[in-house]
């Protein structure tokens, strides 16, 4: 099984005995950590790191864990899925990448790398991680994706191997970031329990005690720890309309965090390359790049490498902080507009070499529009445009 995942390209194959008897530095441990903390996507060696750890306070599982489990556990046959909506920013990519570490021994667990992937091939990828050796269920996280062609595909190709129908060869973990959530489906939301609320607040400690240096800037946590507090998102952000502090930064390195908390905040999930945001800044700067973009505001910023490896992507540490950062940098007393941040990204950070992930990013930034409005009916254009009508009508024509 450990050769197959050189074959499996569009896949991030989790295999069971995944770091046992390599050697992990202190260092990697550190930056794993500090990243997650900080805002990052969990990575699989958080959650190995986890299981190490002999203190009381481990990674804390949000309510729904059990509840999902029970769902994924109780598939019988052929091609199933489990439904996961999530409010973007509640810890929903971490519980269910928590549940495939946690059932990596029951099924053979992988995650979808890239949902822009032909659904033929993923179909073909699946299957033969299914059939590899002895056949055994597969447990596919897909994040973000439209999933009856896929299925579908994944039926067919399985039909084509004449496998089994005693147990399920498929079980298909659809992980989706909404902001409206039905509340017959399993759900997570951007609200603490009780019980929740006792456990973050004992990982608070550990934490502090841990990273004492680090702490302040574990943007992901603490705003988890505070339920989802817009008082320490506001205060978090208060560089982004302090004057004395923009000074610190350069037109470029602005202009930036601009598009990137434009691009966050209104499309769930979205990155930029490392690469291209360096290109970007070297326009200004000779070899000036995103590591340069020191305060007042490059902890609000994560850097990280995404499952299945491949190039560093950027983002915002939280979509509550991006959100808040479009707020306050279009405001009329910081002189800024959504307008012309629309304009800068489109224009000079999607210009050449323009991935697939960007593309879809930029489709659904300008046409994927609302579906809560007036009277149950979608709205007739994106948020974006949208908001571009309502707050900055002088600045531009449509």
């Amino acid at each position: 099984m450990q050769g197959i995942g050189d074959r499996l390209d569009l896949l991030d194959i989790l295999h069971e005995d995944a770091f046992e008897g390599q050697r992990i530095y202190p260092k990697i441990m550190k930056k794993t950590e500090v990243n997650f903390y900080r805002g990052a996507p969990p990575q699989w060696l958080n959650f190995y790191l986890d299981e190490q750890n002999e203190e009381s306070n481990h990674l804390i599982k949000r309510d729904g864990y059990e509840e999902l489990r029970g769902q994924i556990l109780s598939k019988k046959f052929g091609v199933q899925c489990v439904r996961f909506n999530h409010e973007p920013g509640s810890g929903g990519t971490t519980l269910a990448m928590q549940l495939l570490w946690d059932l990596r021994s029951s099924f053979r667990c992988a995650v979808l790398v890239d949902p822009t992937s032909d659904d033929s091939e993923v179909a073909t990828q699946v299957t033969e991680l299914y059939t590899a050796g002895e056949p055994k269920t597969v447990l596919l996280l897909v994040q973000d994706q439209y999933l009856s062609k896929l299925q579908k595909s994944i039926m067919e190709e399985l039909s084509k191997k004449k496998t089994s129908d005693g147990a399920p060869a498929v079980v298909i973990l659809h992980c989706v970031r909404m902001a409206l959530v039905d509340a017959e489906d399993i759900n997570l939301r951007k609200e603490l329990s009780a019980e929740e609320t006792i456990q973050f607040d004992a990982k608070k400690e550990q934490l502090r005690t841990k990273f004492p240096k680090e702490y302040e800037q574990f943007h992901g946590f603490n705003i988890m720890q505070t339920n989802f507090s817009k008082g320490y998102v506001q205060s978090s952000c208060h560089v982004f309309n302090n004057p004395d502090l923009m000074q610190q930064v350069t037109n470029r390195g602005l202009q930036l965090s601009a598009c990137m908390c434009l691009l966050n905040g209104y499309v769930t999930g979205s990155f930029l390359l490392a690469r291209r945001c360096n290109a970007f800044l070297q326009t200004e700067i000779g070899d000036l790049t995103i590591g340069d973009i020191k305060e007042p505001f490059r902890h609000l910023m994560v850097s990280f490498e995404p499952l299945g490896g491949g190039e560093e992507h950027v983002r915002m540490a939280h979509p509550m902080i991006a959100e808040q950062g479009n707020r306050m940098m279009s405001s009329r007393d910081a002189g800024g507009h959504i307008y012309d941040t629309a304009r800068v990204l489109l224009s000079e950070l999607c210009q050449e070499d323009v991935t697939q992930s960007l593309t879809g990013f930029i489709t659904d930034l300008l046409t994927k529009r609302d579906n809560k409005s007036t009277w149950g009916k979608k709205a007739n254009f994106s948020k974006l445009i949208v908001d571009i009508r309502e707050y900055e009508i002088g600045v531009c024509q449509f």
